[in-house]
């Protein structure tokens, strides 16, 4: 099951009227995360304070002012700096921004709610601006809604648990999750999206807080990726996986959360345990073994393959790499980490090193051979035209090679620029 971590710094204004309280003797960070385990929608928000000698610190290290204030759309946040703004994490695009306005006034700033910030900068959405009124007063997590201790959803600044709808937005303000709320717990159905805010990434069905019935997980071309149902938050029966392309590609089962191998799949996931088991050791030829084996056993599964790849990678053997993640990739032509080592493998495969970067494994900084031939360049455009794609339905897919937080824009158009311009 695959889980998606989307990550927000937001501070609320209770949370600056704090900081206000405490004369600035502390950098403040609420971090809000949404995740599913697996088809619950969790928000979990804590402060992660800093003291003066630290945040001095992080400040200089990072080059950004602990009192500057991002707005966007009436929800109150606090990124790393402009340029983390604008990150694969909090992410929002200049094409989604309707408005933006910095305020330096110190009496306007406070005018409007915000005490103890030097520069307000305040951002509306072309999604927020055309968003009907009574929308915009459906409560969501991230302004007016929060979990307290007794693990019930209020209102802020209410003693009632909260009954009702609510809408999520991503930071573009697009649609990220939507749901009902009764009587403080998640109940009845709920829905994610991809970052078009259209496609669906998931459904599901709660019950007082738990899942409870029918769950789905889509592709982002729509179609279904995995089926089954809960019962008091454990998987029961059946569970299907599917390909994008929709061929089934296994069944499991369950019996009160645990998962049953039927009879035949046992001898091909005992290989795959093994492999790493041998990896582990040491023993890649072994590994190497197990994992061909298992593809005998089952070559239609792409795991196995792109698997066996990876240890083709770290053996530096690309072309044999390269042609299991031709067939893990026709399987699942959306299966992002095999076109992402694919990528890699092909850059590695001609790359000219210089003698002092050969350690480096993945270095951004490694000199490629431009002397690619026509017929291997226009395949890796293509990959990259795919994991571009993605991207923009999931902005927490990055290039396989580089570390997060690298600027991942500029890193896409280097590789277009010298493969396929």
């Amino acid at each position: 099951m695959s889980t998606n971590l989307l990550a927000a710094f937001a501070l609320s204004v209770n949370a600056l009227q704090k900081i206000k309280k405490a004369n600035i003797e502390k950098m403040f960070f609420l971090y809000c995360e949404m995740t599913i385990k697996p088809y619950l929608l969790l928000f979990f928000c804590f402060a992660v304070t800093l003291t003066p000698a630290q945040a001095q610190r992080y400040k200089t290290k990072n080059k950004v002012l602990e009192n500057v204030l991002y707005v966007v759309d009436y929800v109150p946040m606090i990124p790393h700096d402009e340029r983390y703004m604008f990150s694969r994490v909090f992410y929002i695009d200049n094409k989604d921004i309707y408005s933006k306005e910095k305020i330096f006034d110190k009496k306007k700033i406070e005018y409007v709610g915000y005490e103890g910030v030097d520069t307000l900068v305040v951002i509306t959405t072309n999604e927020y601006h055309k968003r009907p009124d009574d929308i915009k007063r459906i409560p969501t997590f991230l302004y007016n809604l929060t979990f307290r201790e007794d693990g019930k959803i209020y209102l802020k600044d209410s003693k009632t648990p909260y009954t009702g709808k609510f809408i999520n937005y991503y930071f573009s303000g697009r649609m990220l999750a939507k749901g009902t709320i009764l009587n403080g717990f998640l109940d009845d159905s709920l829905t994610m999206y991809y970052e078009d805010g259209v496609t669906k990434k998931l459904s599901a069905f709660m019950k007082k807080g738990k899942l409870d019935g029918a769950a789905s997980e889509y592709f982002p071309n729509g179609n279904i990726r995995i089926t089954g149902k809960h019962s008091d938050s454990l998987k029961t029966g059946v569970w299907t996986d599917w390909y994008s392309t929709g061929k089934i590609k296994g069944r499991m089962f369950y019996e009160k959360g645990e998962k049953v191998v039927p009879k035949e799949d046992i001898q091909w996931t005992r290989l795959l345990d093994k492999a790493q088991t041998y990896l582990k050791d040491g023993d890649a030829g072994q590994a190497m073994q197990c994992y061909e084996n298992a593809v005998t056993m089952r070559p239609d599964i792409s795991d196995i393959y792109n698997a066996k790849a990876l240890l083709e990678v770290r053996l530096k053997h690309f072309d044999a790499a390269i042609k299991d993640l031709d067939i893990a990739i026709l399987l699942e032509p959306l299966y992002t980490d095999a076109v992402n080592e694919r990528i890699f493998a092909r850059i590695k495969t001609y790359a000219v090193l210089n003698s002092s970067k050969k350690k480096k494994h993945d270095s951004e900084d490694e000199d490629y051979d431009t002397e690619m031939p026509k017929e291997e360049k226009d395949k890796l455009c293509d990959d990259l035209s795919t994991i571009a794609m993605l991207q923009q339905q999931d902005h927490s897919i990055t290039l396989r090679f580089f570390l997060l937080g690298v600027n991942q824009s500029a890193i896409m158009e280097r590789l277009v620029q010298q493969y396929c311009k």
